[in-house]
């Protein structure tokens, strides 16, 4: 997907220029013809590692193949169109993206077929659609007949194989049917969904530029294996999100069950003394240090000044690119063909992109500031009490008078 991503921005840079100063390989048809080729190659990486896992699915194997049957087939009509079709073609390119369409849709009926079947052997209904899809799939595969010439010895063995094996699985079908089910086929099958695998990674960033640390890691590994860290993650972040609701739900019944019988507010303030604890005291002490309220307060502050430098900074940056598009127009309207750079319009998108997506998280931190700034107003008159000293504090808590329960040996103990 990033290749596919390289691709697109290729095709946005080199919009402005002529033909004759790059040739075929830099036209629209073509860019657009190679982007799809990686995210068909993207889609089989994708079918090839459901199909090995250990329980396998067959509608997903289903709509990944009908996918990346469709892009294999957008990307043929581009080479089979000017001007990408007066390439010279020695290895009949052309011939396997036209296989590699034609197979995969076969494969999307087959896997279909296959979902079927698995529901037969479970319900005993539904043989005679399995049977209507496989052999969909069949006549996808026959219409390869007449090209087999153009088909390179490994990709035509491949594609004999898969014949064998598809007119096999369809004469069983048959077989099974006639002898066991006596379904009727139906003559026509339902359209298969289509599942993309992702998008286009948009490399914002300039192609010679160097990348360090985690952004070169992220380049280098296989996207198959970020896909599975993905999945690892998303996996572990399932599982403590159900510990995490099975924790409180349990201490969601404790507290109810103390709250009834006023614990443990009832037994703390009969057992400790009272001042404050040390911990806590250190706590204050600390928060002294930094300047109390008043050093709250200047951290308040500090972040509006700083919200607000970020909304001008985001703010003018948006109108020196629209400033910055308005004159190289004006240029191009004034010298014509002479002037011959890239419009701004097509080297800005990406630019725009990332301060409409900052612009965004301002709004998210700017909506977080504005909670925490109410909640810090509710409650500085209880905050005040942070700049008095340890003993005006003490003198400030409530105290518990001295009863038969305070003295009593289970509660001292």
């Amino acid at each position: 997907m990033i290749a596919a991503g390289l691709f697109d921005k290729l095709k946005i840079e080199a919009s402005g220029l002529k033909t004759p100063d790059y040739g075929l390989d830099l036209t629209e048809q073509n860019l657009h013809m190679c982007s799809h080729i990686m995210k068909a190659q993207a889609q089989y990486c994708a079918h090839e590692r459901v199909k090995r896992t250990a329980a396998t699915k067959f509608t997903m194997l289903a709509k990944l193949a009908m996918q990346a049957a469709a892009y294999y087939g957008t990307a043929y009509s581009y080479a089979t169109t000017p001007p990408v079709c007066t390439a010279a073609d020695p290895k009949n390119f052309v011939a396997i993206l036209h296989f590699n369409e034609i197979s995969f849709m076969a494969q999307a009926h087959y896997w279909v077929a296959m979902n079927c079947q698995k529901e037969c052997d479970e319900s005993a209904v539904g043989i005679g659609k399995a049977i209507a899809y496989i052999r969909k799939a069949n006549d996808y595969l026959a219409t390869l007949k007449q090209s087999e010439k153009t088909l390179s010895p490994a990709v035509l063995t491949l594609y004999r194989e898969l014949v064998k094996h598809y007119a096999d699985k369809r004469d069983y079908l048959d077989d099974q049917n006639r002898k066991i089910y006596h379904e009727t086929v139906p003559a026509r099958v339902d359209e298969i969904e289509m599942l993309p695998f992702g998008q286009p990674i948009v490399m914002d960033s300039e192609l010679a530029k160097a990348f360090e640390g985690q952004e070169i890691f992220a380049r280098l590994v296989p996207s198959g294996v970020r896909l599975l860290e993905e999945e690892y993650k998303a996996e572990v972040t399932t599982v403590m999100n159900q510990t995490f609701a099975t924790i409180k739900q349990i201490d969601s019944v404790q507290d109810q069950f103390l709250s009834k019988h006023g614990l443990p507010a009832c037994l703390h303030a009969v057992t400790t003394d009272q001042s404050i604890p040390e911990d806590l005291w250190q706590k204050i002490k600390q928060c002294k240090e930094k300047g109390g309220l008043n050093g709250l307060n200047q951290v308040m502050m500090g972040v509006s000044t700083m919200a607000e430098n970020n909304a001008d900074t985001l703010s003018k940056l948006a109108q020196q690119l629209q400033q910055e598009e308005e004159e190289d127009q004006a240029m191009r309207t004034k010298y014509g063909s002479a002037w011959n750079r890239l419009p701004s319009t097509n080297l800005n998108p990406a630019t725009k992109n990332q301060v409409e997506y900052y612009k965004q998280k301002y709004q998210q931190g700017k909506q977080t500031d504005d909670k925490l700034r109410s909640d810090f107003e509710g409650k500085k008159p209880q905050l005040a009490l942070i700049d008095l000293d340890r003993a005006d504090l003490v003198a400030k808590m409530p105290k518990m008078p001295t009863t038969a329960v305070a003295l009593s040996p289970a509660a001292t103990r």
